[in-house]
């Protein structure tokens, strides 16, 4: 399975909460997700300069019915690092197709120990073989152990907003990679006939990735989403929904964007945006009498 369609699963089991959510940052429920990698040799040099929020209105293309909107996010040398596309909604059938593609991804990450990853050969109905990495998030229940280890990254309070208190949360740890066990998963594969063969990867003392949930008594929910910057150049998220609001905001002199819109599921959400050196951040809510100053609040509080 391809990165990008990886990504995408993970961003569409965010979208509703009758799932337990692959927290590869919820933002992602896509119909498409890019990534522009450089073609040098060298990785470029990280910039580190203030970033500067470009939150002008690009219409790609327009229907009858809803325009396809591109806001971009750039650092203060023109080259632009994020960018959030809306889109009009998916289809019902486009959601059943994510929703069965879901699963089986979910069958396989459920293979796997809580807190690992793996690369994965498998064959496919078409007789192909499709080589991926699957991972499976540590879940944490109790909030001294995530405050344990996450600290240097973000502070996260027991409660936000004096609200909501916390719940769960699921980190990912970075891991090595290797390409050639596509040849060696592919011939063992082969050799035993089988569909599937996992083969576990060494984990890095690093974390990749963190989505804390929050809970108010009454269920809305708040989600704080952390993400370890693993592209070069820009990264595109493509999300559908409806009634998109996007407004220019500054975080602790940080540019990013406030978000509101109806979400496939027909769910409303609010949400923030922003880069943070290596990191992509969010906090996003389901509660529709969460005000942009409290998602602003919240932010500046676990900063």
């Amino acid at each position: 399975m391809e990165h990008k369609v990886k990504l995408a699963m993970d961003a569409f089991q965010k979208e509703s909460e009758e799932f337990q959510l692959s927290p590869l940052l919820r933002e992602r429920i896509l119909t498409s997700a890019k990534q522009v990698r450089s073609s040098q040799t060298n990785p470029p040099k990280r910039i580190k300069a203030r970033l500067t929020l470009v939150a002008t209105l690009l219409i790609l293309f327009s229907t009858g019915f809803a325009s396809i909107q591109l806001y971009q996010i750039r650092n203060s040398e023109g080259e632009t690092i994020h960018e959030y596309q809306a889109a009009p909604p998916l289809s019902t059938e486009r959601l059943a197709k994510l929703q069965q593609m879901q699963g089986e991804w979910d069958k396989i990450q459920n293979m796997l120990e809580p807190g690992t990853a793996a690369a994965v050969y498998q064959v496919k109905q078409d007789g192909q073989g499709d080589f991926f990495y699957s991972e499976n998030p540590l879940m944490i229940t109790e909030i001294n152990s995530l405050q344990s280890r996450t600290k240097g990254l973000l502070h996260f309070p027991e409660r936000i907003a004096e609200t909501y208190s916390f719940a769960d949360a699921s980190l990912r740890y970075e891991y090595e990679k290797d390409e050639s066990l596509r040849e060696v998963l592919e011939r063992k594969a082969r050799e035993s006939k089988q569909e599937l063969v996992i083969q576990p990867l060494k984990l890095l003392p690093s974390i990749s990735h963190i989505s804390a949930k929050y809970t108010d008594k009454t269920g809305n929910i708040v989600r704080i989403n952390l993400l370890k910057k693993f592209w070069t150049g820009n990264s595109k998220l493509t999300v559908p929904g409806v009634h998109h609001v996007v407004e220019g905001v500054s975080i602790k002199g940080l540019e990013g964007l406030y978000i509101e819109r109806v979400d496939p599921f027909g769910m409303p959400r609010k949400e923030l945006e922003w880069m943070d050196g290596d990191w992509l951040l969010s906090i996003n809510s389901t509660d529709e009498s969460i005000t942009k100053d409290q998602l602003m609040d919240i932010a500046s509080e676990i900063r």
